[in-house]
Parts: C-alpha cells; structure tokens; sequence
C-alpha cells in the first residue's frame, strides 16, 4: 500500500513475486586465491599496520630501560684565524628510572 504511493501506482496493484539469482558455484581452496584475497583484503593490512605499530611500541618501551650512552667532542675558535682555541670532549650517560 504504501509503497504503491511512493511510486505513484494505484493502490491495488500488486507487486510481482521477487526471483532470486541462482546461487553462485562453491568456491574451492586455492592457495593462489588465499594470497591475493590477503594482500587486497582492506582489514587484513588494518591489522598489519597495528601490528607493526605495537612491535614499535613495544621496541620503545624496551629502550627505555637500557641505559643511553653519549660521546662527543667540542671545539670553538675565538680568534680570526681560525685556530681552535678551546676543545671539549663530552661523555654522557642516562639511567633509567625505575
């Protein structure tokens, strides 16, 4: 009744019975398929992204309880000849905070 309405057709008229498709033949296991279903597959490379993304994490958090060690040398000049006259050698280390 109300569909008759909406598609401007007398409200009597009946509708005609809906014929489905036939189904569709069985797919059978193929390895081939299997590969390329799981490199287009959008879900699947969601996954893998949050996957590589935790392995990141988680490579953080296990630097961050090693200690950080740091070396480096320093020079600085004053006169206009180029010559150094101060030079520096810097070692420093970070522990972590437990």
């Amino acid at each position: 009744f109300t569909l008759n309405r909406l598609v401007n057709r007398p409200f009597t008229t009946p509708w005609p019975r809906l014929q489905l498709p036939e189904p569709a033949p069985q797919i059978h296991y193929n390895r081939g398929l299997v590969k390329v279903a799981s490199q287009f597959e959008p879900m699947i490379q969601v996954l893998r992204k949050r996957v590589a993304a935790a392995e990141a994490d988680t490579e953080v958090a296990r630097r961050r309880y090693r200690p950080e060690i740091s070396v480096g040398i320093e020079g600085s000049t004053y006169s206009g000849d180029g010559s150094v006259r101060q030079g520096t050698l810097l070692v420093g280390m970070k522990l972590p905070w437990f």
